[in-house]
């Protein structure tokens, strides 16, 4: 295993560093250690390097951990020169060295001693054995981080427990706050959620501090502790990792230079709970336009055979039309506006007729629109209702004579329209305009009603231009056959812009 000295202590002779390991170990071994005996003095310390060892590879969730503590700090040593071990349970022993060396280095680091000064008498262990007992009796004596057990028995090989360690570290936090003050950091209540953590228990206050106050250790998924179990030292390497990097970042350094916070690895603990996302701004819908304008054509057929009467619409015409809304501002929570139109249609078989050799139809109108849903933009549903007057006038040539065939009908006009944005590459679209015309009901040709109706799509739903595809049905009666519905139906294409 390959050893190195830590980078941040030194020795400078060959005389020093033989001094320096032997004199101290001659001393602790024969005289108590108290605040008096442990001036800050600097020590030689050889550090491991995890490169050596073959049970911890590099995506271990432990292995920063356990590098920080075995390579970069040199507190905590392999079982073996090859190995760490971390499955194996870590002893009440081994916890001792891990703060021995831990607050040895603050001491050095700082330059004053850590130890309590007291007066009482130390605690005599009676199973530590040569080994561990300068180490064992510094922790428990003069630093008072660790305690001994009933019967004047420490039992170093025992296993630590989770109750155990947070004990302890409450213990060396207090140690540190002595002489650094306490931390000025919020603390929060999550020991309180824990289901297994009786008030009168003997860990629950320290608990309850590392839990809370330092926040190094967590609880499970379950609301429960498990105060009880044992900790191997791939576990205890995190928390004391953890420790470490508290006391180095609020209270006082470990190691001369600024150490920066390590990472946090996954342990055994339950995972944090996540950071809130902070929810989306919503995209403003997009704003109703003034002007609705569409441009486009129609095909139609004549839905009803050219023997019904003379002068039938029959076979096939086509044509163009227009139509043009304006909305105004809104007035309260309504919105009004005005909608002219126009269409035109051409027969384009005029011998079929048998009294024309040429026949038109010009409708022409304008309405008063409220648009009673959908009046703020052009993403809802919308809902528009309208009064106004439209005109329809029959244009042609008679076949006998040449003369001019003329026939004008007018009247009021109702409309009821709607239109569902289902995505914003489409909408549906659905229109219904009736008018009951006015005029002289013995005139043979003139119109008593027609309704006309629209049922399509805009591809896409509410940009500037869409294309609107559908379907429209003209239904009308002639004065001189009240009992026929006549007709023109057929498909129908607009350009709409809206601006």
């Amino acid at each position: 295993m390959k050893i190195r000295p830590m980078n941040t202590y030194k020795t400078h002779s060959s005389l020093a560093r033989t001094l320096f390991l032997v004199l101290p170990m001659t001393l602790l071994g024969t005289m108590p250690v108290h605040a008096e005996s442990l001036p800050p003095v600097f020590s030689f310390q050889l550090a491991s390097s995890v490169g050596d060892l073959n049970d911890l590879s590099s995506d271990h969730w432990s292995y920063e951990a356990v590098k920080y503590l075995v390579e970069e700090l040199d507190v905590m040593t392999p079982l073996t020169s090859t190995q760490f071990k971390g499955d194996v349970m870590m002893t009440r022993y081994d916890l001792a060295q891990v703060f021995y060396n831990i607050v040895r280095k603050l001491e050095v680091t700082n330059g004053k001693s850590m130890a309590n000064l007291s007066d009482a008498p130390p605690e005599e262990l009676k199973d530590v054995d040569d080994e561990h007992k300068m180490v064992v009796n510094s922790v428990v004596n003069d630093y008072g981080i660790m305690q001994p057990m009933p019967g004047h028995r420490f039992l170093g090989d025992e296993a630590i427990t989770r109750y155990e360690l947070a004990h302890e570290l409450n213990n060396y936090f207090l140690l540190v706050e002595r002489h650094s003050g306490p931390p000025a950091l919020a603390q929060r209540d999550r020991s309180s959620q824990f289901t297994d953590l009786a008030k009168e228990h003997w860990a629950t206050q320290a608990v309850r501090a590392i839990i809370d106050k330092y926040q190094i250790m967590e609880g499970y998924p379950d609301e429960t502790f498990r105060g009880g179990k044992r900790l191997n030292r791939y576990e205890a390497a995190a928390t004391l990792r953890d420790f470490i990097g508290y006391v180095n970042a609020y209270l006082m350094p470990i190691v001369p230079r600024p150490t920066p916070m390590p990472t946090a690895i996954p342990t055994p603990s339950p995972t944090p709970e996540p950071t809130p996302v902070p929810s989306p701004t919503p995209r403003p819908k997009e704003p109703l336009k003034t002007f609705d304008l569409r441009l486009g054509g129609d095909f139609r057929v004549s839905n009803v055979s050219s023997g019904a009467s003379s002068n039938l619409l029959n076979d096939s015409a086509y044509g163009a039309n227009g139509e043009l809304t304006i909305w105004f501002p809104k007035l309260g929570n309504a919105r009004f506006g005005v909608d002219l139109h126009a269409d035109f249609l051409n027969w384009h078989k005029p011998d079929d007729f048998t009294l024309l050799s040429s026949l038109n139809r010009t409708t022409a109108g304008g309405s008063v629109f409220w648009r009673a849903l959908g009046a703020d933009s052009s993403e809802d549903f919308s809902l528009v209702l309208g009064l106004g007057y439209d005109l329809t006038a029959l244009n042609g040539s008679v076949k006998a004579s040449g003369n001019s065939y003329q026939v004008v009908s007018h009247g009021p006009t109702g409309t009821l329209g709607f239109e569902y944005p289902i995505a914003s590459w489409l909408s549906l679209v659905a229109n219904d305009r009736f008018t009951w015309f006015l005029g002289n009901q013995n005139f043979a040709d003139r119109y008593v009603w027609r309704n006309d109706a629209f049922v399509g799509i805009n591809i896409p739903a509410y940009t500037f231009a869409t294309f609107e595809l559908g379907y429209r049905d003209t239904r009308y009666i002639q004065a001189d056959k009240p009992a026929i519905v006549l007709g023109d139906i057929g498909p129908e294409a607009n350009l709409r812009l809206r601006f």
